[in-house]
């Protein structure tokens, strides 16, 4: 696998829309996490309007069907993110911001700065003695102050190549 492509090793899973001020906010499919070594959850965004931060909020189930969470329940393990994020210039390197365990990640100046935010989920990190093995991201609707332009979507590493099918519980 070392000297795998990027297609062999990975699988992107894209999340819609791109505006966190829809009424639904920003959402990824649920994936499963059965075949998977880590997904990364990756929050691409522009400068919004300060106090309206984005919340991203990590569910778990116990299966996935069409792309939705069966049976969830918070995922109360997030506790690092690392950030790329300045109000005018993205610097060049990651940022560890670290927080206790919780199903949610957000920062209070978050919504004036444009940037990534990377947050990994690893299968042990969910309730799999309960049966739990998929997971779903999403950022609820960030007030009327002002639209944050940006996209939600999983990088997913997989034991095997080709890349499953990490969508479905197939």
């Amino acid at each position: 696998m070392r000297n795998a492509l990027f297609a062999e090793r990975f699988n992107i899973i894209m999340g819609v829309p791109a505006d966190s001020q829809g009424a639904g906010g920003l959402a990824v499919p649920a994936i499963n996490m059965k075949d998977a070594v880590r997904a990364t959850l990756c929050l691409l965004k522009a400068a919004g309007v300060a106090g309206d931060d984005p919340v991203i909020t990590f569910t778990q189930g116990d299966g996935v069907s069409s792309g939705a969470l069966v049976n969830g329940k918070a995922l109360t393990a997030i506790t690092r993110a690392d950030t790329k994020r300045h109000a005018s210039a993205i610097p060049k390197t990651y940022t560890a911001e670290t927080q206790a365990a919780a199903a949610t990640f957000t920062s209070l100046t978050l919504a004036e700065e444009k940037g990534a935010i990377l947050i990994d989920i690893t299968p042990d990190m969910l309730d799999v003695d309960n049966g739990f093995h998929a997971v779903r991201a999403a950022v609820a609707d960030t007030g009327a102050g002002g639209a944050q332009l940006g996209i939600l979507f999983w990088i997913v590493e997989v034991k095997s190549a080709p890349p499953i099918d990490i969508e479905s519980d197939a």
